[in-house]
């Protein structure tokens, strides 16, 4: 079995840039949660667990809990 970070570096430096990010409008139900699309969590799945880092534009860091109810996957 490979060790993770093994498998994390292969894993990001095949996208290309393609598929890191997903766009979503936001409305007033935003400001505490958000649906993350289901394409993005078939391709990402895998690693979106617990609390990850998201990067804004600005380049701000954030840690986000990733949560799961009624089959949708939401950041918190």
């Amino acid at each position: 079995m490979r060790k993770s970070c093994v498998c994390c570096k292969r894993y990001w430096t095949h996208l290309h840039g393609k598929v890191k990010c997903f766009v979503a409008p936001m409305d007033r139900n935003s400001r505490h949660s958000m649906i993350i699309p289901e394409s993005f969590v078939n391709y990402f799945g895998w690693k979106l667990s617990g609390t990850i880092e998201l990067e804004a534009p600005n380049g701000n860091v954030y840690d986000v809990r990733v949560t799961e109810r009624r089959n949708k996957t939401f950041l918190r």
